[in-house]
């Protein structure tokens, strides 16, 4: 089966093998089939223990991307339609 994050917190997925079983196809049942995909595409390191670290970052990049391309503006001014 597939390493799972509450497992073991230190442990490192063996890429290889990740990859070989998920070339016989990853069950939708649980999570596997997305976190397989997180750490195959590189979005997730195969070492479970910086996760958390590597989301906590990137969820806070989104968050600044978000704050950055929607600015509300302070005060908004109707201009007449002509």
């Amino acid at each position: 089966g597939f390493a799972h994050s509450s497992a073991r917190p230190t442990h490192a997925i063996n890429l290889q093998e990740l990859r070989r079983l998920s070339s016989q196809g990853i069950p939708e049942e649980g999570s596997h089939r997305a976190l397989a995909w997180r750490v195959l595409m590189g979005y997730l390191p195969p070492d479970t223990s910086k996760w958390e670290a590597v989301l906590k970052r990137d969820r806070g990049l989104y968050r600044n991307l978000v704050s950055e391309l929607f600015v509300r503006p302070l005060h908004h001014k109707k201009r007449p339609i002509i």
